[in-house]
């Protein structure tokens, strides 16, 4: 699921839901869960460039035989 932060009529920052636009409690699960996805995000997008230079050596390999 996917959430975004908005501020209710009384000033009060809350979490609802993306696509149903419904208020989900802002608990810690919640928080935890958005710091997580972007843990792995950028986990991911860091070991992508080793991923790349793995294909490319291996390529090269290929080219040599």
């Amino acid at each position: 699921m996917l959430y975004k932060t908005k501020t209710d009529e009384e000033g009060n920052l809350i979490v609802v839901d993306l696509f149903t636009n419904r208020r989900v409690p802002a608990d810690e699960e919640v928080m935890v869960l958005a710091q997580k996805e972007l843990l792995e995000s950028s986990q991911q997008s860091m070991s992508n460039p080793s991923d790349d230079n793995q294909e490319q050596t291996e390529s090269s390999n290929k080219l040599e035989v």
